[in-house]
C-alpha cells in the first residue's frame, strides 16, 4: 500500500516546494516593479512632478523659445 500512495506524496511535496518558490519569486519581481515605479514615477516624493510632466514642460519650454 505503501507503493502505492508514495509517488503520489513525492510529487504533492515537489508541487509545494515549487508554489513556494514560485511565491518567493512573485513577491521579488513586485519589490523590483515597486522600485521601477518609484524611480519613474517618482512615488516617494509627495506631490512631485513625474518624468512625464518633466518631459511634456521640456516640450513646452522648446515650444516656446
Amino acid at each position: 500500500m505503501r507503493d502505492l500512495i508514495d509517488p503520489m506524496l513525492t510529487k504533492g511535496q515537489k508541487d509545494r516546494e515549487m508554489i513556494l518558490t514560485l511565491e518567493k519569486e512573485d513577491l521579488k519581481m513586485a519589490d523590483r516593479l515597486n522600485q521601477l515605479e518609484m524611480a519613474v514615477y517618482k512615488i516617494d516624493t509627495q506631490g512631485g512632478k513625474t518624468k512625464f510632466d518633466e518631459i511634456a514642460d521640456r516640450f513646452l519650454e522648446i515650444e516656446i523659445k
